[in-house]
């Protein structure tokens, strides 16, 4: 077994002296071995000690080990009773789990209106509004029948969270309970449960196993005080809830059937309040706005002194396109302006191609251009500025 290794002659010469000695000492340690440890860590002694009938051999080695035993790998009783029950525990712990979650999942089928999957839930409340809706006209009406829509989402809501807090000490290293999870979730940590710690699947049977395994481990700690494993509690504010949302739905078509009974709802007034509420408002007629009519005194006056010279480059016969260009331009300028107010020339600036620009003179007297071409300058002429233009004055208004 390898208990002795190299030379001993210590403990050969007690080896030695067993092997001659009296049956009954041998019988005696063996007897010992027996009563102080149920088992030892080695197979083989494991299954020396448990012969009834060892040969002579076996049991000099088993009275040799006898005194030194808790060395060699033997294992008390005790230590063996401890083991067993902290092995029941953990078993009992692995079927309090699924007892939970078999538990939380029939509180879960009990309210399908509430905890049921989302969109089934979503359909079945969403239905009641119109429910609700019919017995008032108007925006009222509908806010009435979204009352039990918000409180199936109050409901949902607020029962999410204790849902978390209740099976925290129980849930697998899964994700956490989310809103969108239901009984189907359940069956999933059950199915997780069974194949992990080989469990059985019948609610019938996961609860019997742990009543029976409970009992032995409490008898198997006797004398010393064991604890049983607590059973998980029933979700019982699942079940409120639950039994709350039928109540709900119950009274509200219930109610519904009854007043539609007793006062039928009135299509023609619902038609009216949506038709008066999407109709489109009569467009009110704009007036067109009526052109000004307001002139002022042209308040340019010709100054004493010689004003700036001009020195032209040249003459140039504008095409269609410019003298209209010029016409609608000069308009613009003076339209502000009493006609008969004008008492000077007035130049336009019209840009042409190549390095100059032209000029076409406005008689405001005439209210007319002067002749049929324009003079060449080499230069953009500033805002308001007069120009002395040969034996001409003119003035620049442009911006």
């Amino acid at each position: 077994f390898g208990w002795l290794t190299g030379k001993n002659e210590p403990e050969a010469e007690v080896i030695f002296r067993l092997a001659f000695g009296p049956d009954a000492i041998l019988q005696e340690a063996h007897a010992k071995l027996k009563l102080g440890y149920a088992c030892a860590s080695d197979p083989a002694v494991d299954k020396l000690l448990a012969t009834e009938k060892p040969t002579r051999s076996e049991l000099v080695a088993l009275a040799w080990a006898e005194p030194k035993a808790a060395h060699l790998g033997f294992v008390t009783h005790q230590a063996v009773k401890l083991r067993r029950v902290g092995e029941l525990a953990e078993r009992c712990q692995q079927l309090a789990q699924l007892i939970f979650w078999q538990k939380f999942e029939r509180a879960l089928q009990t309210g399908p209106l509430v905890f049921g999957q989302l969109w089934l839930v979503l359909v079945t409340w969403l239905a009641l509004v119109p429910v609700l809706a019919m017995f008032q006209p108007g925006p009222l009406g509908l806010l009435l029948g979204l009352v039990p829509f918000g409180l199936m989402v109050g409901l949902r809501l607020g029962s999410q969270h204790a849902q978390r807090s209740l099976m925290k000490p129980w849930r697998t290293e899964t994700k956490p309970w989310g809103w969108n999870d239901h009984f189907i979730r359940c069956r999933a940590e059950i199915s997780l449960l069974v194949r992990q710690y080989n469990l059985p699947t019948k609610r019938a049977e996961v609860m019997a196993l742990f009543k029976r395994l409970n009992a032995e481990r409490i008898d198997l700690a006797k004398p010393d005080l064991c604890q049983p494993v607590a059973e998980p509690p029933s979700p019982l504010g699942v079940q409120v809830v639950s039994f709350a949302s039928w109540i709900i739905v119950i009274a509200v078509v219930a109610g519904s059937v009854g007043w539609a009974m007793k006062k039928p709802p009135d299509w023609a007034a619902h038609q009216k309040v949506w038709q008066a509420m999407f109709a489109s408002a009569p467009k009110e007629k704009v007036k067109p706005k009526e052109p000004l009519t307001t002139q002022i005194s042209w308040p340019y006056r010709a100054p004493a002194e010689t004003p700036f010279e001009i020195v032209t480059q040249g003459v140039f016969n504008p095409d269609s396109q410019q003298s209209k260009y010029a016409t609608e331009r000069i308009h613009e300028l003076l339209k502000q302006y009493k006609p008969e107010t004008i008492d000077c020339l007035v130049a336009i600036y019209l840009p042409l191609e190549g390095p100059n620009g032209g000029l076409l003179l406005y008689d405001g007297k005439k209210g007319a251009f002067m002749g049929r071409n324009g003079i060449l300058i080499n230069f953009m002429p500033m805002p308001k500025m007069w120009m002395q233009i040969g034996d001409q004055r003119a003035l620049f208004i442009e911006k």
